[in-house]
C-alpha cells in the first residue's frame, strides 16, 4: 500500500511539473527583419528637389548632416544635402536621422576625400653616395594616393594606386571597395597605405633641400605622421641622407585644412619639425 501511494505521488509531482513548465512563458523569441521605422525610412521612394526634380532611390546611409541614397536606376550611391530637398522630403529625412534607424557608415563602400600625386623626379638618394662629393639623387615614377575613410569619418587612410585607378576617382565621392579590388592583395590591404591621424589636416607636399634643387619627401613626412613621431628635430638623416654641402637645407611642408585651404611651413635643419600651432 505504502508502495502504490509513493508512486501516485511521484506520478502526481511529475504532472504538475509539467503543466507548470507548459504555463511558462519562454523567452522572447528575436525579431526577424527590419523594424517598422526601417522600412519606414530605409524603403525607395521618390525624392523631390527644391526646384521640382525627382529621384528615385532608398536611403542607405547618413553622411554627416546629409543623406546618402542609392539610385534605384542603377544603383549608384549619391549625396543628397538638405538644402536640396523641397519642404516635405526634408522633414522625412530630418525624421530618418532623428530615429536611429538610418546607418552611419556602410560596409565595403569608402568616402573619397582627396587624391593626392606626388611627382617623379629627384627622390632619394644612392646607396653609394659620398658626402664629399655631394649627394647624388635617384629618379622615381609619380606616385598617386586617396585618401579614403569610413562614411563616418573613421578609419581615414592613405592608400596608393596606380594611375590608372586614380584617374578613375573623384573627389567628394562614395567608393565601392570592389572598384580597388586589382589595387589590393590577397589579405584586404593595399601595397601601400598609411593611416592618417586627423581629418582637419593633413600634408600635401614636402621638399627638403635647397631651393635650386630640392627633394620630394612627401611619402616619408606622411609616414612619419601616421607613426606619430611628431615633433622631431630636421637633419640629413630623417631622410636617409648622408651629410650634405652646404650644411643646412630646409623642410618646406605644405598641409591642406579641410575647408580652410592650405599651409605653408619653412623648417631649417635642427629645428623642431611639428604640427602647425593652433591647428
Amino acid at each position: 500500500m505504502r508502495k502504490w501511494v509513493v508512486n501516485l505521488i511521484c506520478l502526481l509531482c511529475a504532472v504538475a511539473g509539467l503543466f507548470q513548465a507548459g504555463c511558462q512563458k519562454g523567452p522572447a523569441a528575436p525579431p526577424s527583419g527590419p523594424s517598422k521605422a526601417e522600412r519606414d525610412y530605409l524603403s525607395s521612394r521618390t525624392w523631390t528637389s527644391s526646384d521640382g526634380r525627382t529621384l528615385e532611390g532608398a536611403l542607405v546611409a547618413r553622411f554627416g548632416e546629409d543623406g546618402v541614397i542609392r539610385r534605384s536606376a542603377d544603383g549608384a550611391l549619391l549625396r543628397m544635402p538638405l538644402r536640396f530637398l523641397d519642404q516635405d522630403n526634408l522633414r522625412f529625412l530630418q525624421d530618418a536621422f532623428g530615429s536611429g534607424a538610418v546607418p552611419a557608415t556602410i560596409p565595403g563602400v569608402w568616402y573619397v576625400r582627396t587624391k593626392l600625386t606626388i611627382p617623379g623626379g629627384e627622390a632619394w638618394v644612392a646607396p653609394d653616395t659620398r658626402a664629399a662629393i655631394g649627394p647624388r639623387i635617384a629618379k622615381v615614377e609619380a606616385a598617386y594616393w586617396l585618401l579614403l575613410s569610413e562614411l563616418d569619418g573613421s578609419q581615414a587612410k592613405w592608400v596608393r594606386v596606380d594611375n590608372h585607378s586614380s584617374s578613375k576617382v573623384r573627389v567628394d565621392s562614395f567608393l565601392p571597395r570592389t572598384e580597388l579590388a586589382t589595387q589590393m592583395n590577397g589579405g584586404g590591404s593595399f601595397i601601400d597605405e598609411l593611416p592618417c591621424p586627423r581629418n582637419d589636416l593633413y600634408v600635401i607636399d614636402a621638399r627638403y633641400g635647397l631651393t635650386s634643387r630640392r627633394i620630394n619627401v612627401t611619402r616619408a613626412v606622411m609616414g612619419f605622421l601616421a607613426e606619430g613621431r611628431l615633433p622631431l628635430t630636421v637633419d640629413p638623416a630623417l631622410f636617409g641622407l648622408p651629410p650634405h654641402f652646404p650644411d643646412v637645407w630646409d623642410l618646406t611642408v605644405t598641409w591642406q585644412r579641410v575647408g580652410g585651404g592650405t599651409l605653408t611651413r619653412v623648417v631649417r635643419d635642427g629645428s623642431i619639425f611639428a604640427w602647425p600651432e593652433g591647428h
